[in-house]
């Protein structure tokens, strides 16, 4: 049989590198060689060795583009693959101009965002939106992650239905009820809270969280000694603590760092804030449901494909910190909501987003692909 090689950055380890772990290790236990061509120094590139996975060194930085797309390309012709799978802008640039003329391998490309979405100026956007359509007819299919996604690449983009395959991100189903043991507070930081309310995710204005620290004055004349905790790391970390300080609330927010364990840390919180103002499909929402903690989410596409509001969670409009604070605070004065809303998240997960059928999906698709080979095509 042959293999599958997965290209991606790997410097970050979110949800998209969460996803593609899961993939790895269904592809291996399928008796799918695998290799993944990732930059070495990243935690993407050690869990994927623990796992199994043959490693081909791939720094993408601007310094290391050109010499990447030749050693793509060589590995292209020179391995046993019938499929190479590339997940994010730089290696979806570097493997569709690594396989611009190498037949017999089909190129599969995870889109868990639009170009359009990525947290940067605007002329650095209309850099990656030209870049992005660079190569787009070299990919025989693209994997979506989300029913608005999947309208985007066929309305926006035009491309053929066909070639667009909706495959939901899906997570690890635990059929026990998870516990909320003090002990994952205290390895966040968070001690004596009357009530945790955390927000994971990277510290980019795509994910709101000024907007939740903005909301934080009202709940906690609401809900005194209630503490944030806030998981993950980026570019806007400084600011927001700034912005802490300034509303006043710097004492009740816990800015917990990079946690790699986070999926784990989840039951310590009494609800989970994902005040997003952009989003493919978040696998923080689906992880937060499998565990049974109760979630209030920006209603933007993508979330209100994973939440109906009322019943897996409670969804509010994006940058709005007033409406943010009162479904918070609802959620933490009614016990039996909370109850409700994440048992209720837990049948949704484990009816739609159960991380083997994301696997089982994909591997169909890398049968489909693998079985009709393209012939050598250049780029469109």
């Amino acid at each position: 049989m042959s293999g599958v090689l997965y290209v991606i950055d790997g410097l970050q380890f979110g949800g998209g590198e969460r996803g593609f772990l899961s993939l790895i290790q269904g592809a291996l236990a399928a008796g799918w060689p695998v290799a993944v061509a990732t930059h070495p120094a990243g935690r993407f590139a050690a869990e994927a060795r623990a796992l199994g996975a043959e490693l081909r060194p791939l720094p993408l930085d601007r310094r290391h583009a050109l010499g990447a797309v030749r050693r793509r390309r060589r590995w292209a012709r020179t391995g046993p693959w019938a499929v190479v799978h590339s997940q994010g802008a730089r290696a979806d640039l570097v493997a569709r101009l690594a396989l611009a003329g190498v037949g017999g391998v089909s190129l599969v490309s995870t889109v868990q965002m639009p170009v359009d979405g990525f947290d940067v100026g605007p002329l650095r956007r209309a850099a990656y939106r030209r870049l992005d359509r660079l190569g787009r007819g070299r990919v025989d299919r693209f994997v979506v992650v989300s029913a608005a996604l999947q309208r985007t690449l066929v309305s926006a983009w035009r491309l053929d239905p066909a070639r667009v395959r909706l495959i939901p991100n899906g997570v690890a189903v635990d059929r026990t009820a998870p516990p909320r043991p003090a002990a994952l507070r205290r390895l966040l930081g968070v001690e004596s809270a009357s009530a945790v309310v955390g927000a994971v995710g990277r510290l980019v204005r795509q994910k709101g969280f000024d907007t939740l620290l903005a909301a934080l004055p009202a709940l906690l004349a609401r809900r005194p000694g209630t503490q944030l905790a806030v998981v993950g790391e980026g570019p806007e970390r400084e600011s927001l603590a700034r912005l802490a300080r300034a509303r006043g609330v710097g004492e009740a927010v816990v800015f917990a760092g990079f946690r790699p364990d986070a999926p784990r840390l989840l039951p310590a919180f009494d609800v989970l804030a994902v005040p997003s103002r952009r989003e493919g499909a978040p696998l923080v929402t689906l992880e937060a449901m499998a565990a049974g903690v109760p979630v209030v989410a920006s209603a933007i596409p993508g979330i209100d494909e994973q939440i109906t509001d009322g019943v897996e969670g409670l969804l509010v409009p994006p940058d709005d910190p007033p409406a943010l604070a009162a479904a918070l605070a609802r959620v933490l004065d009614d016990r039996a909501l909370a109850a409700r809303l994440g048992e209720a998240g837990r049948r949704r997960v484990r009816a739609a987003y159960d991380v083997r059928d994301t696997v089982a999906r994909t591997l169909a698709l890398y049968h489909e692909v693998a079985g009709a080979p393209r012939a050598a095509v250049g780029p469109r």
